[in-house]
């Protein structure tokens, strides 16, 4: 059990009061202070981590905009709706690699851009608003980080600069904000840059660790005691990385940070083999772990996996074996696994480690998040929770709008949850029909009831009122299904609509969703349909 140190009344009103064998009291773990707990228990309480991948940590060319690198190698941009959806799948830890030397001035000071950090800042909060752990790290620093005694005065200047700037910066969050020194630091380009580098190498590695721990902590306030994960040389598993990590002044909240994409043809490579699951292969990953946990947890250093998975073969029962094995191995050893998900999931590619589909907001592989959820004992809300399918925070998810004067929008003007809902306009006709429809391809088995609220716009001649239904497409026949008609009007609230799934077939065959909107006979004008926080459960 975890116990949080005395707090003031005053704090107690707007910190979060958390409970391990429950929820936390309030609505956000940004400013929980200090608590009384040993980093093991932190990283016990972590339970299961989910990537932000190539997102903030992404370095395309930006043009005239430097927050435009945030979607430069093709991810949407981060949106609020995107971590509910993770959380609501049962992640209660998110690591968001950032990448700051695109952002930063020049030496000596290094200063890191006001927006950049505001940046951050937001979309460590949408998780926070998650009752979730942030990891923070800096990222695809390899251009300067470099380990060699040569480079070693200049890396660790601008090293400490970085992280006095980002610990200052964010020293009012509490525990549940843990920071990552570095990566994966390594001798880029060299011969053993992935099977453990040179003496050197690890050396100024440990260096780099050190005075960035050394930083961090003289910063004071809630820094001097904050957990803080380090890594070996590339974060490497293999022996002469971990038995040459020094952590900094054996300080007992510093976490090792590995790196265990394992097996690495099965999990990394696509040309490879895409089965996994005999008793040969367990027993070997059970070895890794059990290196690892003897090395560090049972001497009383907590361990992180801050990036593993397996991309996408076609192979989606293999995954979940795997999945499920890997999380159910590592937190047995109280270590916490953390997926590498960067947004990408197309099935025999290199790289395709992506389970949320961050346009649409679906879940790209269920059965690995399933997996994941019953091998680290977490209750898996992806089919028995309400879940946000679509809240068109960002774009409108492939929804288009039929008989309609233009095509379906993202709106600002109206919402039900977030900033954003769905929009089209229309010409109001006598019993005419107006849809919002997604004509794609989803598996809604295992969910009993969709919801979504709408309503339409004050402006329109309504006559005796409009009404409207959801409905789902399925199976060969694209069979309709819907769940009756509920009268709706301009209420700022909106109007929920409640659709019963027990009873449609093929659901996991399901060809379209969408809302039919029907107009009063003695309907005329026009006006604007909005629809927003489309969830399943």
């Amino acid at each position: 059990m975890i116990t949080r140190k005395k707090l003031s009344i005053l704090a107690l009103t707007f910190c979060t009061i958390t409970l391990f064998n429950g929820a936390p009291a309030s609505a956000s773990t940004a400013y929980t202070g200090i608590r009384n707990a040993t980093s093991q228990e932190i990283v016990d309480d972590m339970k299961i981590g989910w990537n932000l991948g190539n997102t903030l940590d992404a370095t395309g060319s930006t043009g005239s905009d430097p927050l435009a690198s945030e979607t430069s190698w093709g991810n949407p941009k981060t949106t609020h709706a995107m971590i509910d959806r993770i959380k609501a799948a049962g992640f209660n830890t998110i690591r968001i690699p950032v990448t700051w030397n695109n952002h930063m001035g020049s030496a000596p000071n290094y200063t890191i851009d006001p927006a950049w950090f505001n940046r951050v800042e937001e979309v460590m909060n949408y998780a926070f608003d998650n009752d979730m752990y942030v990891i923070l790290n800096i990222h695809h620093e390899d251009s300067w980080l470099i380990p060699t005694y040569e480079k070693q005065e200049q890396v660790t200047a601008q090293l400490t600069k970085a992280w006095t700037q980002i610990a200052n910066r964010f020293n009012k969050y509490g525990d549940y904000l843990i920071f990552e020194t570095m990566n994966e630091p390594r001798p880029v380009g060299a011969a053993n840059e992935w099977s453990g580098g040179s003496s050197e190498n690890r050396q100024v590695i440990n260096n780099y660790n050190l005075a960035a721990v050394n930083t961090i902590r003289s910063t004071g306030g809630n820094n001097a005691s904050r957990c803080i994960m380090v890594p070996t040389l590339a974060a490497s598993a293999t022996s002469v990385a971990v038995d040459d990590l020094v952590i900094p002044n054996n300080d007992k909240k510093v976490i090792v940070s590995l790196h265990m994409y394992s097996p690495y043809l099965f999990a990394m490579v696509n040309t490879e083999t895409p089965n996994w699951g005999t008793d040969a292969e367990k027993s070997e990953l059970d070895s890794q772990l059990d290196a690892v946990a003897n090395k560090f947890v049972k001497k009383g250093q907590a361990v992180v996996i801050g990036e593993f998975g397996t991309i996408n073969k076609d192979n989606k029962l293999a995954r979940a074996t795997h999945a499920e094995y890997y999380a159910k191995a590592a937190k047995s050893r109280h270590i916490t696994p953390v997926w590498w998900d960067n947004g990408y999931s197309a099935a025999k590619a290199s790289d395709s480690y992506g389970l949320l589909n961050r346009n649409t907001l679906n879940l790209d592989c269920p059965e690995v998040i399933t997996a994941l959820m019953k091998g680290a004992n977490v209750n898996n809300n992806t089919t028995t929770s309400s879940s946000v399918l679509y809240n068109f925070e960002s774009s409108t998810g492939g929804w288009t709008a039929i008989n309609a004067l233009s095509d379906a929008s993202v709106a600002w003007e109206w919402k039900y949850n977030g900033n954003n809902s769905l929009r089209a306009d229309i010409n109001l006709s006598s019993g005419g029909q107006y849809y919002f429809a997604l004509p794609q391809n989803q598996d809604l088995s295992g969910k009993s009831q969709l919801k979504a609220v709408v309503r339409h716009a004050d402006w329109g001649n309504h006559g005796t009122g409009m009404s409207a239904k959801l409905y789902v497409k399925t199976g060969s026949s694209y069979q309709w299904f819907d769940g009756g008609s509920t009268k709706i009007d301009s209420s700022v609230a909106g109007t929920e609509l409640t659709f019963d799934l027990s009873k449609v077939a093929n659901l996991n065959d399901v060809k379209e969703i969408g809302v039919q909107f029907i107009a009063a006979d003695n309907a005329a004008w026009n006006t604007s349909l909005y629809m927003d926080y489309v969830t399943a459960q």
